[in-house]
This record gives structure tokens, C-alpha cells and sequence, in this order.
């Protein structure tokens, strides 16, 4: 049952991730009451003080609160759109955020491999909150109900099977990213650099109006002059920077001027 310590560890969450959880608050605290019988604590009030100076409990907290399931090849509209996009760029560099366990980062790879791309693009960076789901992209290895959607021959190109059960990207893909843990909140964003396309889709759902305005923030200072960002059919932003909103198809997406 939700409390009154579930909801200081929450408040404490939001504070430092922008992530809330007002519409399933019963679930989340059942959730941590199970993560701290799991990990010994006598009660939630002596989770909370240990978690709040425990830089790897924190960690593995964040990991717990934030999974989210993906597959490749999912919503490609503004893929296709973006590999359109690259075409008319000498070089361009690639920004994923939150990039999850990699789905979305590799596909968009192996959609500019298809389209003869792949030696224009400087660099692709994913970042996520998600210590468990970065570990997983980095891998690169992916069960048979992530590829689902992943036509039969981009499978054979793409992918190797080891073990035959898991699905492994090929080195010449996986070498193309850079996967980081990384809060979009934090000072340490401006060293991420500049990109010409940043997807972030289906991240500023988590957020309320403050916490929008601040992932906002973020992504425009990731936008190089021109950069075009892609955001999730649900994410609603203010657009508080005045970039350019183009309905271009159906697809929607934002430029810097």
C-alpha cells in the first residue's frame, strides 16, 4: 500500500531523473516494498537513507523503475523519413535519447546500411538512464521476439546466431555506437556534443510540465543549427526554444533554425 516514506523516495526519484509515477503510485510502491525485502532492509524508511548516499543501490533502483520494452524496427515512418533526410548530407551524427536496450539505435544503422549511408555517419550516441538496458545494447544480443518486426533478410545481413537462440548484431554495426549511461538532467549532457538528428521518442511522457521544460532544454542544446529532432506520438513539448515544426506526410518533426 502506498505511503507516506513511498512517497518521499518518489519525490526523491523526481527529483533527480524528472520521471513521475502520480497515475501508478500503488504498483510502484509494491515495487519497492519487494526491491527491499529482496535486498534485506528492515523497512522503507532505512532503504531510503541508504539509497540516497549509495551511488550503486541508486543505480540498480533507477534500473528497476525505468525498463521499458522495444523492438526493431518499430514506428519506422520517421526513420525512413531521416534516412530520406541523410541523403542530401555529406556526413551527419546521430543522437538516441533514451536509446533503451539498442533496438533503436541499430535499426536506424541498418536502415542507412540498406540505403548505402553507413560511411557518412560520424557518430551515433545512445544514451540512457538505464544502466541494465545499455549493458544489454552494448552486447548487442537480442531474443527472437525483439526482431519480430525485422524482415527476414535484414535478419540474415544483420545478425549472427551463436548459440542459435540469441540474435547477435554484426560488428560492423555494433562498432558504429557509442552507448552511455547518462541522466539528461545532469551538467555532463553538454559534453555529448552537437547532432544533426536526435530521436527522443517516448521519454517526455514520463514528465510533468517542469520536468518538460527542462528535457526540452536538453534537446535543443544537442540540435546543431539545422538538426532535426523526432519525438514519440505521445510526447507533447511546449516548444519553448521556437524550433520549426514541420508536418511533412503525416510525420511530424522539429528544426533548429
Amino acid at each position: 500500500m502506498y505511503s507516506l516514506a513511498h512517497g518521499e523516495i518518489l519525490e526523491y526519484f523526481y527529483a533527480k531523473t524528472g520521471i513521475h509515477f502520480d497515475e501508478k503510485k500503488d504498483v510502484v510502491a509494491h515495487k519497492i516494498d519487494t526491491f527491499c525485502q529482496l535486498r534485506g532492509f528492515r523497512d522503507v524508511h532505512s532503504f531510503f537513507e541508504t539509497l540516497k548516499k549509495d551511488e550503486p543501490l541508486w543505480q540498480e533502483f533507477v534500473n528497476l523503475l525505468t525498463v521499458n520494452e522495444t523492438y526493431f524496427f518499430r514506428e519506422t515512418m520517421q526513420i525512413e523519413m531521416m534516412v530520406a533526410m541523410a541523403k542530401e548530407r555529406q556526413n551527419f551524427n546521430i543522437l538516441c535519447a533514451p536509446s533503451s536496450s539498442g533496438e533503436e539505435p541499430y535499426t536506424i544503422l541498418m536502415s542507412l546500411a540498406e540505403a548505402g549511408l553507413l560511411p557518412r555517419v560520424g557518430k551515433l550516441t545512445g544514451i540512457d538512464i538505464n544502466s541494465a538496458v545499455i549493458r544489454m545494447a552494448q552486447d548487442g544480443m537480442y531474443s527472437k521476439r525483439s526482431l519480430h518486426r525485422t524482415p527476414a533478410e535484414v535478419v540474415q545481413k544483420y545478425f549472427k546466431t551463436p548459440d542459435g537462440q540469441k540474435f547477435e548484431i554484426t560488428s560492423d554495426i555494433k562498432r558504429l555506437v557509442d552507448f552511455r549511461v547518462q541522466n539528461i538532467f545532469d551538467q555532463s549532457i553538454k559534453n555529448l556534443g552537437q547532432f544533426d538528428f536526435v530521436f527522443s521518442r517516448n521519454m517526455i511522457i514520463y514528465f510533468d510540465k517542469e520536468s518538460r521544460l527542462e528535457a526540452e532544454r536538453a534537446l535543443y542544446s544537442f540540435l546543431k543549427p539545422g538538426g532535426i529532432l523526432f519525438l514519440g506520438h505521445a510526447d507533447l513539448i511546449q516548444n519553448s526554444f521556437n524550433l520549426k515544426k514541420v508536418v511533412q506526410g503525416g510525420i511530424v518533426y522539429y528544426q533548429k533554425e
